[in-house]
């Protein structure tokens, strides 16, 4: 893993949290003192946070950093989400491991039907 791989999965995470809480990006923008730009910014793992935004976004969100650092669990509500999330998370993975995904994900598809 490496420094692009963590802001991208934070920036997930950021968005996971900003969407269960049912916020907009601009009213996320509003409660952490920053501007519209730099939150997509960090939703779409370009920028990273100083720890006065991560304190922010923590509070906020109700959480520990620990858990805005860790990948996101899926909390979104419906299924169209959650399909976005996975699709994000897999544009994460390198491309060698994406034939074994795609294997696991075919034997839980086995399981679940």
């Amino acid at each position: 893993m490496n420094g692009k791989d963590i802001k991208k999965i934070f920036g997930l995470s950021v968005k996971e949290h900003r969407v269960a809480k049912g916020l907009t990006r601009e009213q996320l923008a509003e409660l952490i003192d920053k501007d519209l730009s730099t939150v997509n910014r960090i939703e779409t793992g370009v920028n990273f946070v100083n720890s006065d935004t991560l304190a922010k976004l923590c509070e906020v969100f109700e959480v520990t950093p620990a858990v805005l650092l860790s990948p996101p669990q899926l909390l979104l509500k419906d299924q169209s989400e959650s399909i976005e999330v996975i699709t994000q998370l897999l544009q994460t993975v390198p491309a060698n491991n994406l034939k074994d995904i795609y294997k696991m994900l075919l034997l839980l598809s086995k399981y679940f039907t």
